[in-house]
């Protein structure tokens, strides 16, 4: 139910992913509306480069249907994902990725 907020996600892979180490999210409306690397908050990257929480669900979703293997952790009190790691493909070298989403401040 909430629809705007803030949160810092990790994102941490040997994937050749352009878009890892940590990032404030910026959504409004359900909408990203900007990310900022940090610490170095001068740096900004494409907002489609990171996910709505919605977003994040969609990722859950779609490691459960086609990931070798998924652990997902979620906050006790919102419910919204804290931590995923995915490896799409079980025994392969550098497909891994985690999200950790920390900071996250939104009020219905």
């Amino acid at each position: 139910g909430i629809s705007s907020y803030s949160m810092v996600v990790h994102r941490s892979c040997f994937c050749g992913q352009p878009y890892v180490g940590p990032a404030r999210v910026v959504v409004q409306n359900g909408t990203v509306v900007s990310v900022t690397f940090l610490p170095d908050r001068t740096h900004s990257v494409a907002v489609t480069a990171y996910r709505t929480v919605q977003g994040l669900f969609d990722t859950i979703r779609d490691g459960i249907d086609r990931a070798g293997s998924i652990e997902v952790t979620y906050d006790a009190t919102r419910g919204f994902p804290t931590r995923i790691a995915i490896d799409w493909v079980k025994n392969a070298i550098d497909d891994e990725i985690t999200y950790t989403i920390t900071e996250f401040n939104g009020s219905p």
